[in-house]
Order: structure tokens, then C-alpha cells, then sequence
């Protein structure tokens, strides 16, 4: 099994930077298919994309909770907010969907 690391040009392991292309040419010199390693990098970025709107999401859901209680705080009212932090919420549940759908 190889780390998932290996597949992505941007980033080093033990101080080698990873190349797919070895990857590749491990894949011919095994006469195994060479798509797979594409198809494997594509489903990385799309999961990193998908985490990466997820990791937004929870900022914001974080930065409406401190609002919220700010409000409270005060004695006013933060049911506009209450009410954002909830759609969000259900924006987390399906970006959490999605981002396992992608793995599967």
C-alpha cells in the first residue's frame, strides 16, 4: 500500500520530493494499469476540495456561535443568526456526504 502523499507532486516524504510519475513507471514495470494512479490523484483533489469547503464551513459556523453568544450577551435578539448557524450546519452534513462519497 503506498501513502497518499506519493501521489501528490506538492509535497515531500523523507525529504523526496514525490513524483507520480515513479508511481507510473512502477505501475508499467509491473504491466498493471498506469490510469489508476490518475484516477487515484483526481480523487485526492476532488476529497481535498470537499475538505477544504468543509474546513470554511466550520470557520464560519464558529465565527455565527461567537456572534450568537456576543448577542445573547447583550440581551438581544440572534434569531437571524440561530437560523444561519442552522442552514450551515446542514451545509457541513452534506459537504461531510460528499467528501466520504468521494472515498468510496
Amino acid at each position: 500500500m503506498l501513502d497518499i502523499n506519493l501521489f501528490r507532486e506538492d509535497k515531500e516524504d523523507k525529504g523526496h520530493k514525490c513524483d507520480p510519475e515513479r508511481i507510473r513507471e512502477s505501475q508499467r514495470r509491473r504491466f498493471a494499469s498506469v490510469e489508476v494512479v490518475d484516477e487515484i490523484i483526481n480523487l485526492d483533489k476532488e476529497w481535498r476540495k470537499r475538505q477544504y469547503e468543509l474546513d470554511n464551513l466550520r470557520k464560519e459556523i464558529n465565527k455565527i456561535n461567537k456572534e450568537v453568544s456576543k448577542l445573547k450577551r447583550a440581551g438581544e435578539d440572534a434569531t437571524k443568526l440561530i437560523a444561519d448557524s442552522e442552514e450551515t450546519k446542514k451545509k457541513i452534513a452534506e459537504k461531510e456526504v460528499e467528501a466520504k462519497e468521494t472515498l468510496s
